[in-house]
């Protein structure tokens, strides 16, 4: 019996396929899975994650990368077209034209011997507001479009921090099918535009990648450290406009470094952020260089594995603390969101305490550190401890990962749906 056909489309990096992978591994059986990636920097960011890309390639053997340097013209024309007719309908033959040429559409077709009506989920991050989506549901009816969150990030609600909402755009759309949203983020995509059709498509699902049966399948992969030395774990966020300035994160860094160095026998490991944005990478050259300290690596290997044998595990207001929480590390932050911007989702403000904060901190997941002073003290505690994790964060965490549908359950219910 011929199987059924699921197209993941990567946007951006392996943080997608991170967060949907669990459940495309459950309806591996069923359907066969074929990925196209944007582009070649979002394939070469799920190939340097070694234990992501080695259970992606157990169950996809296909795969497309979109080349979008051949297609400049055409979306030159698109954007021309769009912009005087003042909308964004795909539905007239020259869209449709130039759109199969920008992804190069036929040729994937072709490539892989596919009819489009072969296509019968469609899976993509909910922030993917490509035309790539919707191309495939205006030539194919049948396929149904299906939306993740792909952030585990805890988002502030709206009374919590008004100026994101105020400057969020919401990710509606008339083409998706199903929306699968941790409890969490479901204001901050959907932008509080809450009606009764709309919750229809709303799944809640908690996060996959935090299911017991996914954990133990990326520990399999784990690689032993051979190190006699005291081991410890920074998940880095570099510097933008939005969440981190250029000097808070300098500081951050030359602050651990410092601190790290008056310790014997010690190493760290830096897991960089999966966009992989090389200012973060050469400002930790910079620092590691002008101090003298040359006991550190980089990686892109899952910080779940990273966290198992760190006696330390550091964030710099990243998401991966709860991969670390979920390795049953405690976790220092070392971030002071007083000092940042307000308009970023990693930021809300605390009522009680009167005093902005970031969110891991919020819902006390995180020991928060805001300079040199509080990151010595708290560093020197948690690696006389292991890093032990507390009973209290981890029923906190349960409490944040509630869901109606996890991997198994929404995968006989994919399953059974009649397409």
């Amino acid at each position: 019996m011929k199987k059924k056909k699921i197209l993941l489309i990567v946007r951006r990096h392996v943080g997608e396929i991170d967060f949907i992978l669990p459940l495309l591994y459950r309806l591996k059986n069923n359907f066969e899975i074929i990925t196209i990636f944007s582009d070649q920097y979002s394939y070469e960011s799920l190939l340097n994650s070694k234990e992501l890309y080695f259970l992606w390639k157990k169950i996809c053997s296909k795969y497309f990368i979109v080349n979008n340097q051949k297609k400049i013209i055409y979306k030159a024309i698109f954007k021309i077209l769009t912009v005087i007719e003042n909308k964004t309908s795909i539905q007239n033959n020259l869209k449709l034209f130039l759109l199969k040429k920008i992804f190069e559409f036929d040729f994937f077709l072709k490539k892989f011997e596919l009819n489009i009506n072969d296509i019968n989920l469609i899976f993509t991050p909910i922030v993917n507001q490509t035309s790539l989506p919707y191309l495939i549901k205006c030539l194919s009816k049948k396929s149904k479009l299906i939306k993740f969150s792909e952030s585990t990030w805890i988002f502030p609600n709206k009374e919590e921090n008004k100026i994101v909402y105020d400057n969020n755009r919401s990710f509606i759309d008339d083409h998706t099918d199903l929306y699968l949203l941790t409890n969490n983020n479901f204001n901050y995509y959907l932008g509080n535009k809450i009606n009764r059709e709309l919750k229809k498509k709303i799944l809640y699902t908690g996060f996959f990648k935090y299911e017991n049966f996914w954990i133990k399948k990326i520990n399999k992969l784990k690689n032993n450290q051979k190190t006699k030395k005291k081991i410890i774990v920074i998940a880095t966020r570099g510097p933008n406009n939005l969440a981190l300035r250029l000097s808070s994160f300098m500081y951050i860094i030359e602050s651990i470094i410092k601190s790290v160095k008056k310790m014997k026998n010690i190493k760290i490991i830096f897991k960089i952020h999966p966009n992989k944005i090389q200012d973060e990478i050469d400002i930790i050259k910079e620092i590691t260089l002008r101090n003298n300290f040359k006991s550190f690596i980089l990686s892109t290997n899952h910080p779940i594995n990273l966290a198992v044998d760190a006696q330390v595990c550091i964030c710099i207001n990243t998401s991966v603390c709860i991969d670390f929480l979920y390795a049953k590390k405690s976790v220092i932050e070392f971030f002071d969101a007083k000092k940042e911007k307000k308009n970023s989702p990693g930021v809300m403000f605390n009522v009680k305490k009167n005093m902005w904060v970031s969110n891991f901190e919020n819902y006390k997941l995180v020991n928060n550190v805001k300079n040199d002073e509080e990151f010595n003290y708290q560093f020197k505690r948690h690696l006389k401890n292991k890093s032990k994790l507390n009973k209290l964060n981890f029923k906190i965490l349960k409490k944040i990962n509630s869901k109606s549908f996890d991997s198994l359950k929404l995968s006989n219910y994919l399953k059974n749906i009649q397409y």
